[in-house]
């Protein structure tokens, strides 16, 4: 998996705490199957998120197990409604699964605002805010890794084809060397047999007409 912030030591057991009540519920494991984001699966989001918001509440000195929380189950459902009820929808199911930590889940109701201005209360609160930048954080790095991924992807696809195809083309033009190497050299060989049959009648040629002039030499001599 992505990890969009890097949590070592006490961050990471502290996030890893908070979390583990809800992540080991069958019901959020399902979340994997739902793309988010392009590229990503909503199961990964929401831990990105939740790892964003433990940084973030500590640099604003928010509350960070509200803000973990409300990362973690901001978007926990299983719908495709991208408006401000899904937050209710999350909300819902967050209570379900043993969440009463009623700061986060009004954060979690309202997390779509301005969606839902007048329908839902908005936290004014630290924590409202720190889940609202971890979120924009966590979405416009998933969708930047997955476009830059894909984009290398393609480029090494491509890539290979090109070699496969530049690979193909030398191939050819080896065989088509040897090709006309075994042609020449079976010209060559057809020439120089050609060249000894037609040295081979001019000598026995050269060897009648010198046995015709000495046989009638010894004629004329007797």
């Amino acid at each position: 998996m992505l990890s969009l912030f890097l949590l070592r030591g006490k961050d990471r057991d502290e996030l890893s705490k908070i979390i583990a009540p809800y992540v080991s519920h069958e019901r959020f494991s399902k979340l994997r199957r739902h793309r988010h984001h392009l590229f990503f699966n909503r199961h990964e989001h929401l831990i990105h998120t939740a790892s964003l918001c433990l940084r973030l509440a500590k640099l604003f000195r928010a509350d960070v197990e509200t803000c973990v929380l409300a990362g973690l189950l901001h978007d926990f459902h299983e719908t495709r409604v991208k408006g401000y009820e899904h937050g209710l929808e999350s909300a819902r199911n967050a209570r379900k699964v043993g969440l009463r930590n009623l700061h986060a889940i009004s954060i979690i109701e309202a997390h779509m605002f301005p969606l839902g201005f007048g329908k839902v209360s908005v936290p004014k609160t630290r924590e409202f805010a720190v889940l609202k930048i971890a979120d924009a954080l966590a979405a416009v790095t998933e969708v930047a890794y997955g476009a830059l991924h894909s984009v290398a992807v393609r480029s090494i696809a491509h890539s290979r084809i090109r070699f496969e195809e530049t690979r193909d083309i030398l191939v050819r033009i080896s065989r088509e060397i040897e090709r006309l190497e075994r042609s020449a050299e079976g010209a060559f060989e057809e020439v120089l047999e050609t060249a000894k049959s037609a040295v081979g009648t001019a000598v026995n040629t050269a060897v009648e007409t010198a046995t015709t002039v000495t046989a009638i030499g010894k004629i004329r001599k007797t």
